[in-house]
């Protein structure tokens, strides 16, 4: 395997392991710890790993930060913006502006919509192991 396509995997794991949690769910009927940890996993990589825009604001106030983010709580290399992201959520007044600015781009909003489906599946996951007899 190529350096290029290894680099490519470990950077993109998680759309992988997402893919997987999907035919865990619905083709092989895993068991619910197996989806926990799977889902688990896959909220960990989208919220700190995976790449989606900066979102930080500029010195001048009024453009965005052009780099990419590693996940969607943390910044982008620039020392200023390392978890701006977390600290515009922190704020919920400030949500909606973090939505705006997260799906401007499509990893962002893929980013987004991937951490929530790993989180709906972590709290189904959940409840099925908590009705299992």
């Amino acid at each position: 395997m190529r350096a290029e396509t290894k680099r490519r995997i470990a950077r993109y794991w998680g759309y992988i392991l997402l893919v997987g949690l999907y035919f865990a769910w619905f083709q092989f009927h895993a068991d619910p710890i197996i989806l926990i940890v799977m889902s688990l996993a896959i909220i960990v990589y989208f919220l700190l790993q995976a790449p989606a825009p900066c979102c930080a604001p500029n010195r001048d106030g009024t453009s965005l930060c052009k780099n990419n983010a590693r996940g969607l709580l943390r910044g982008c290399h620039l020392e200023s913006h390392k978890w701006e992201n977390a600290k515009i959520l922190a704020s919920r007044q400030n949500w909606a502006e973090f939505g705006r600015k997260v799906f401007r781009k499509f990893s962002g909003g893929a980013a987004t919509i991937s951490a929530f489906a790993g989180v709906v599946s972590a709290v189904a996951a959940v409840i099925s192991l908590m009705m299992k007899p």
